[in-house]
């Protein structure tokens, strides 16, 4: 099995071999240095999955009898007060065949009134997510408090099921693309919106048993016949389900990775358990666009994600603009569960209808990212890690295979976590463990697993105390938890031996208003160097864990020192440093 790094150098030699040959020939996906230098020249790309409000889907929204600019207009200003400058739209096949004409006068329009406002639109050919039978006309009413009661797929599920039909899609798609291949008030195109969604939680007894590879086939046919056509914007399709590393990859992810210019993915996991999915993307060495996120009841937020995104320059298109017929600010399991007025929680959704913001929190923090210059290093360097005071608290002393760390422990501010490390480290428990999950650039986790993957009997989990002021900076130690327990449940409370030590700054991890975070209880004062040397080494899946070295990193052993100072200037004479 290849691991994440190898991946990254033979992507890495194969981009610069096609960097220093000639083009790539129009039929085939972009070379990484050119979907690169393409990248480098927008601006950090920010902005929504955009239906009017007034609209319950994409034929509702372009249909000569409903299509209203006016609203849009008014829309995409407030999408643009806030910061936003792009956003991701989703046209329809049925529209082309109706009136192809009419469809690319009204494409024309939008773009204008987006330009208007400098705002660049992807544009989505396909979709595979609810209703798999779409009709022109009049579209029904929304169903009372569902989320996306009336959204249809694209093709047909009658096309989609007949490999002849999904030939006569080949004229929409050339269409389209042909008449707007130079357009430059397009951002890009999106192919295929989650190809092989069976939708079981809403149609999914209406899908075919093999719609993964009748997508797949689609797919395939979709890159070739917008290839043929060779448009100056970049081409994709999003990953969104299955494994991401490329020895895992399904047939369909395959395709997805080896013909899409641009890596865009969806994501509606909390953040934490979003990076190291990131993380294996970042891997192929191509722009990253998340074309999906920010779902609130399912942990998903704005204030989490959008400071990660700018720091890692990752596109971000959140779900939703405008509460309208849609009803997305319902959440999915509107479906199952009834539900009689508007949730306290909206799920998706930025604004009410009259302009007003759900939580001005989020739009305040949208225009002051927007608005800031990105970060030229994700490594800087945090005053948390270089401490121009004498250490006030106990000091432990941790030796590693690596080297040693020295940790300030914050007892008055974390008092029950930081008794609970000590309590380990009296016991010893720490000798002979090893960090079980490094991940470079996020943080090295450790204090759990023996070197043979085994996990350790621990003490009664412990209360979460995140809201004491710390925060997750670069060189800080961290409790590590569940974030859900075995019934699916918020579970704060539930760190037991295991921590971390913050590769950089984590501010997602800092909870908020809405969710607990994780409890910072000390800080690195000597020995970043060891954190940033045990951060780079090549790691590989093991079982269910992910990002375990390859070669084992031990906690030789974990002390108090009681004179931290003298620690600096004659280490060698406390008995646990070279002993081995």
């Amino acid at each position: 099995m290849m691991t994440k790094n190898t991946t990254f150098i033979i992507l890495a030699a194969l981009s610069l071999m096609g960097a220093s040959g000639a083009e790539e020939p129009s039929s085939g996906q972009w070379s990484a240095q050119k979907a690169a230098d393409w990248y480098a020249g927008q601006p950090w790309l920010v902005g929504c999955n955009y239906n009017p409000a007034t609209a319950i889907n994409q034929l509702e929204m372009w249909q000569a009898d409903t299509f209203d600019p006016d609203t849009i207009d008014k829309e995409l200003g407030w999408a643009a007060k806030i910061g936003m400058n792009t956003v991701r739209v989703f046209l329809h096949d049925m529209l082309w065949q109706q009136d192809s004409d009419g469809f690319i006068e009204r494409i024309d329009l939008f773009l204008d009134i987006c330009k208007k406002h400098k705002i660049k639109p992807m544009f989505v050919l396909f979709d595979s997510v609810w209703d798999p039978h779409p009709a022109l006309g009049k579209q029904r009413d929304p169903k009372p408090h569902v989320h996306n009661s009336g959204w249809v797929q694209s093709p047909h599920i009658d096309v989609l099921k007949n490999l002849e039909k999904q030939e006569t899609l080949e004229s929409y798609v050339k269409g389209i693309l042909g008449r707007f291949k130079n357009d430059k008030r397009i951002l890009m195109w999106d192919l295929y919106n989650e190809p092989g969604n069976v939708n079981g939680g809403s149609y999914g007894k209406h899908e075919p048993e093999n719609k993964e590879q009748l997508c797949l086939a689609l797919l395939e046919k979709t890159f070739a016949w917008a290839r043929q056509v060779n448009p100056s914007q970049p081409l994709t399709a999003g990953i969104w389900k299955d494994q991401w590393e490329p020895d895992q990859l399904t047939p369909l992810n395959r395709v997805i990775m080896a013909q899409s210019d641009i890596v865009s993915f969806h994501t509606y996991a909390p953040l934490e358990q979003a990076t190291g999915r990131i993380e294996v993307l970042q891997s192929y060495g191509r722009p990253l666009i998340c074309t999906e996120y920010m779902a609130r009841t399912a942990g998903s937020t704005f204030e989490d994600y959008l400071p990660y995104f700018k720091e890692h320059q990752i596109g971000a298109y959140n779900w939703g603009l405008v509460a309208g017929k849609t009803q997305t600010q319902y959440p999915w399991q509107s479906w199952e569960k009834s539900f009689t007025t508007e949730p306290e929680v909206w799920h998706h959704e930025i604004f009410r209808p009259d302009g007003t913001p759900y939580d001005k929190a989020e739009t305040d923090l949208m225009k002051k990212l927007t608005s800031e210059k990105p970060q030229k290093s994700i490594l800087r360097k945090s005053p948390a890690a270089e401490p121009e005071e004498k250490p006030q608290g106990p000091v432990v002393k941790m030796v590693t295979s690596r080297g040693v760390i020295l940790i300030e422990l914050d007892v008055e501010k974390a008092p029950i976590t930081a008794a609970n490390f000590l309590q380990y480290i009296e016991a010893d428990f720490y000798d002979g463990t090893i960090f079980h999950r490094v991940i470079k650039d996020f943080m090295i986790q450790g204090g759990g697993f023996t070197p043979d993957m085994q996990k350790k009997e621990t003490k009664a989990p412990i209360k979460n105390e995140s809201d004491n002021g710390l925060r997750n900076n670069r060189g800080t130690i961290t409790m590590a938890r569940l974030s859900k327990d075995e019934f699916g449940n918020p579970y704060p409370d539930s760190a037991t031996s295991q921590f971390f030590i913050n590769h950089k700054d984590n501010q997602f991890l800092n909870g908020s208003k809405s969710k607990p975070g994780y409890a910072v209880f000390g800080k690195v004062i000597e020995g970043m160097d060891v954190v940033d040397a045990i951060a780079a080494v090549t790691t590989r899946r093991i079982g269910s864990h992910e990002a375990v070295p390859v070669e084992p990193i031990t906690i030789e052993s974990a002390t108090v020192v009681k004179a931290p100072e003298s620690e600096k200037h004659d280490k060698s004479e406390h008995k646990d440093n070279d002993d081995n």
